[in-house]
């Protein structure tokens, strides 16, 4: 009594997507958990891979369409983007939220969102946003918590290596579903054939996956960013030249709680590699985690990795088979003890 609870309603996981369209998820799947991939034997993984191949079509017409239950039904992505930009832009942009949180600048905050959907999965720096923009930067801060609370994009804070303090931290902004980034920007069936595009929507269709995944255990999500460790040239230091032109390590995800450290880093083109100088691998090193995922297009690779003198064991799964089993576990979760 005199207590709220926030139940959170994502949108549709890769999972509830073929669901509602009525399409059989592979039985390897159904009686599958994420987490046994990990000790799997290494021929289970090709079976896997050939039974949830047919649904690599629905799980690219998900990327453009999204986790919407009208969106999911309707017979071609032109109708379905229609949908969104009527929803998102002209009724919950440019109405409810500015009727809601006293949005004065409409034109701002609408073109607030679409930088947003052109840059998704980027670091958000507000002074920089603020002057392509043409408005002042707290007008800038006041929307983007407009947007959080709406639940239309997800901020991921920096991480440190631990005991390390970070400098100058900046989130990296995602819009909710990739759905409504190609909505807005009118993006529709030719960014299938662009790895750049792919990248940014299979990207930002993981996290939300992920978030929903971790929600109970109300974990800490962020992103690690640090320089790649360079020796500097024998008798001198680096210069300052030098060192600005360092190159940055990166991890997509990472999942923190008290009880464990999962990272994901999400590589969604024809070559992925896994390599000592990634920065999953860096991270990894130095948080001695036990496991992790590195998320890939093509599942010919589909397996477990490990590497010498390193105790981590990594995961590389394609998008499609991760975020069915995510969305899956996710269903479970939330599903009533009497089912």
């Amino acid at each position: 009594m005199g207590r709220w609870i926030t139940v959170p309603i994502p949108t549709l996981s890769f999972y509830e997507y073929l669901c509602i369209r009525g399409v059989e998820i592979p039985s390897p799947l159904e009686e599958l958990r994420l987490s046994d991939l990990f000790s799997a034997k290494h021929g289970l993984f090709g079976g896997i891979a050939q039974a949830a191949r047919p649904l690599l079509p629905e799980f690219r017409r998900y990327l453009l369409v999204g986790g919407f239950p009208e969106t999911a039904q309707q017979p071609n992505v032109a109708a379905a983007q229609q949908i969104l930009r009527e929803d998102v832009v002209d009724r919950v942009l440019r109405k409810d939220l500015v009727a809601l949180y006293d949005v004065r600048s409409v034109r701002a905050f609408e073109q607030l969102f679409i930088y947003l959907c052109l840059h998704t999965g980027g670091i958000f720096a507000v002074k920089t946003v603020a002057t392509a923009l043409g408005v002042a930067a707290p007008t800038v801060e006041h929307h983007i918590e407009v947007l959080a609370q709406a639940h239309l994009i997800y901020r991921l804070p920096p991480m440190a290596i631990s005991g390390k303090r970070i400098l100058k931290a900046r989130d990296k902004i995602y819009i909710a579903d990739a759905a409504l980034r190609n909505a807005v920007l009118l993006k529709s069936d030719q960014i299938l054939d662009d790895p750049d595009e792919m990248g940014l929507v299979a990207e930002t269709t993981v996290l939300r996956h992920v978030f929903a995944f971790y929600y109970q255990d109300t974990p800490r999500i962020s992103y690690w960013l640090a320089p790649m460790k360079r020796a500097a040239k024998p008798g001198r230091p680096r210069t300052g030249e030098e060192r600005g032109e360092e190159k940055m390590l990166e991890v997509d995800i990472v999942v923190q709680s008290p009880s464990y450290t999962i990272p994901f880093e999400v590589k969604y083109r024809e070559k992925a590699v896994l390599s000592h100088a990634s920065g999953l691998v860096e991270f990894c090193r130095a948080e001695k985690v036990e496991r992790a995922y590195f998320v890939t297009k093509r599942d010919e690779h589909f397996g477990v990795v490990t590497l010498p003198d390193h105790v981590t064991t990594y995961l590389r799964i394609p998008a499609h088979i991760l975020t069915c089993l995510l969305g899956k576990a996710e269903r479970e979760q939330w599903r009533p003890k009497a089912e």
